[in-house]
């Protein structure tokens, strides 16, 4: 279900609907290097990172338990790396404690250094809940694709996300 769908639905007439996507407010150009990874994250066999505000919106739950079964089943995970506003991150990194999860935590990087990051890390995390299907699309995915990295997408099928390129 896309953003159109989800105006003819409350009575917009599709002579009124425009849709027009946000380009990715980063650039990677080439040569760029990647942010260092912490000391932490430095052995394994790689980095989700989860970027940006993890709010309302994310289905932080079925992430969540899928990483907890994904750890415990794992020798060697891949570590999870979030680069969260601390209000919202904060409580969904305690709880992937809890669950038995290692998550390793960063300040909020700044716009400019955000290229640099998504580089850094071998998978993106997206996640958008069912109910924001066609009200939301991450800002971020846009970014998340053009770094050349995996990403990891949990939500409904009918979300907008699905329609972008798969890579690797």
């Amino acid at each position: 279900m896309d953003q159109a769908e989800r105006l003819r639905e409350i009575g917009i007439a599709d002579s009124r609907i425009e849709i027009k996507p946000n380009p990715s407010p980063v650039s990677f150009p080439s040569g760029l290097r990647s942010l260092p990874l912490p000391d932490e994250l430095q052995e394994g066999c790689g980095v989700i990172l989860y970027s940006g505000n993890w709010g309302v919106a994310h289905d932080d739950n079925t992430f969540i338990e899928a990483y907890a079964r994904y750890v415990a089943g794992s020798i060697n995970p891949l570590k999870l790396w979030i680069n969260a506003n601390r209000s919202e991150g904060g409580p969904r990194r305690a709880r992937t404690s809890r669950a038995g999860c290692s998550v390793f935590p960063i300040a909020l990087v700044p716009l400019e250094q955000l290229p640099s990051l998504l580089i850094a890390a071998d998978v993106h995390l997206v996640t958008l809940r069912d109910s924001f299907v066609g009200y939301v699309l991450p800002s971020k995915i846009h970014a998340c694709i053009e770094s050349g990295k995996r990403v990891l997408f949990i939500g409904s099928q009918a979300s907008d996300c699905i329609d972008w390129p798969t890579l690797g």
